[in-house]
């Protein structure tokens, strides 16, 4: 079993950017096996989704660093 996980609670620091925030919310609220976090071009910083499994998340040319 994977300690890593795919829900809200399990985001220790939100990112400050409301498109980032939503994207992060649709992928949660979409319970299908195959739904992946669509985050290319946003911006990640300051968040801590060190507790979610990102395999698969599109996140090109995103903003990750702290």
């Amino acid at each position: 079993m994977s300690r890593y996980k795919r829900a809200s609670d399990d985001v220790i620091r939100w990112p400050d950017s409301p498109e980032a925030r939503k994207a992060l919310q649709e992928w949660f609220a979409d319970a299908s096996a195959t739904a992946y976090l669509s985050g290319d071009f946003l911006d990640f910083r300051r968040a801590d989704l060190s507790r979610l499994d990102l395999t698969g998340a599109y996140l090109a040319n995103s903003h990750l660093n702290w």
